[in-house]
């Protein structure tokens, strides 16, 4: 399921969650009140590195998969570890 973050009009508390697509949360969790949550869309940062070595793309290709998968791991991880009400 995809992360999504949100922002109170109210009490100006971001967070993050994570739930299905179709689904939308309106109230906020801190302050309980009623419509006030605004989705924020999520920034994706990429970073690239100059370098005068030239590499063969497949090997980028997978080291980036492999860094994925990592990421990937901590994540499941992570959501085994959370507690949901």
């Amino acid at each position: 399921m995809p992360k999504y973050n949100y922002k109170c009009k109210k009490c100006e508390d971001t967070f993050e969650t994570v739930h299905s697509m179709s689904e939308k949360l309106h109230d906020c969790i801190k302050c309980e009140t009623s419509g006030s949550l605004l989705r924020i869309p999520s920034a994706f940062v990429t970073k690239q590195k100059k370098t005068n070595k030239k590499q063969k793309i497949g090997s980028v290709v997978e080291k980036s998969i492999s860094d994925f998968r990592e990421a990937l791991k901590e994540q499941k991880k992570g959501l085994k570890e959370t507690e949901y009400k």
